[in-house]
C-alpha cells in the first residue's frame, strides 16, 4: 500500500493516514479481506510513531471500515456502501478531532444544506 504523508497539510498525521486509507477503500483501491500494513511497520516506512498509525487504524475500525484481531492483523471489512451513517460518523470525529464546537459543526451542516 502506497501511502504519503502531506508535509504542508494542516491536519494531524494520524488524520491523514486515516485519509488515505479511508480514500484507498472508498475508491475500491482496497477491497474488503484485504489486509493493512502491520502499524509498526507502516510507521517505521513513513518515519513517524507506531501509535499514530494505531490511532488511525482505531478511526478506521470505530467507522466499521476494518477488522482489528490481536494476531491477525488489520483486514478491510468496509467499502463505500457502508451506509451514510458511516460518513456522518466519519464526519463528527474529524470535527472533534481538530476542536470545531459542536454549535458551529451544526450551523455549517444547516448552511449547506
Amino acid at each position: 500500500m502506497l501511502l504519503r504523508l502531506d508535509p504542508t497539510d494542516n491536519r494531524p498525521i494520524y488524520l491523514q493516514i486515516y485519509g488515505s486509507i479511508l480514500g484507498a477503500i472508498d475508491s475500491g483501491r482496497m477491497a474488503p479481506g484485504e489486509r493493512l500494513p502491520v502499524a509498526r511497520r507502516l510507521a517505521a516506512s513513513l518515519g513517524v510513531n507506531m501509535h499514530t498509525v494505531l490511532k488511525a487504524y482505531q478511526m478506521l475500525r470505530e467507522d466499521g471500515r476494518i477488522e482489528i484481531r490481536r494476531g491477525r492483523g488489520a483486514t478491510v471489512i468496509g467499502g463505500v456502501d457502508s451506509g451514510w451513517e458511516q460518513v456522518i460518523s466519519h464526519a463528527i470525529r474529524l470535527a472533534k478531532a481538530v476542536e470545531v464546537p459542536k454549535d458551529e459543526f451544526v450551523r455549517r451542516i444547516e448552511q449547506e444544506w
